[in-house]
């Protein structure tokens, strides 16, 4: 399978979300299954998983602290020192972006990380912490209904 860059990464063209594996559309299937899946995708050249944590209450704490501890739960649960591409899913208006965007440059200056990425962001938020600490990779709502990224965000 071809390759593209995100930021430092290559990864496939296409990659797996797992949500469904755990939750989030229909029944949950039988973890074999859902291990297969995986191995097939694997197998097949996909090198590109999504296993974003759902993010309940957040504890107390500073924003880097926060981020941390679900950075590090991800990391038990993965099995691993490190994760190649770190997102910000959602921007919580209870945080300051900014302070997250240094969050995740020292995550990556600490070797935790080794990229991030950024959800449901505006063009004026992407510019605002590509400043502070460059996003790799940007996962907006796109479709044939939503396009209004295409106007700001794309160029």
């Amino acid at each position: 399978m071809n390759k593209r860059k995100i930021g430092s990464l290559e990864v496939s063209p296409i990659g797996m979300g797992c949500m469904a594996l755990s939750h989030g559309y229909g029944q949950i299937p039988e973890e074999s299954y859902s291990i297969q899946a995986i191995q097939g995708a694997f197998d097949f050249g996909c090198n590109f998983f999504d296993t974003a944590e759902i993010y309940g209450a957040q504890d107390g704490g500073s924003t880097y602290d926060i981020v941390r501890r679900h950075l590090e739960n991800s990391l038990k649960n993965l099995g691993t020192d490190y994760i190649d591409l770190y997102y910000l899913h959602r921007v919580d208006a209870n945080f300051s972006t900014e302070e997250i965007a240094e969050a995740m440059g020292r995550l990556i200056k600490e070797g935790l990380i080794r990229e991030w990425g950024i959800s449901a962001v505006s063009a004026e938020t992407l510019d605002m912490v590509n400043k502070i600490t460059p996003v790799a990779a940007v996962q907006n709502i796109y479709n044939i209904l939503e396009r209004s990224c295409e106007e700001d965000v794309f160029p």
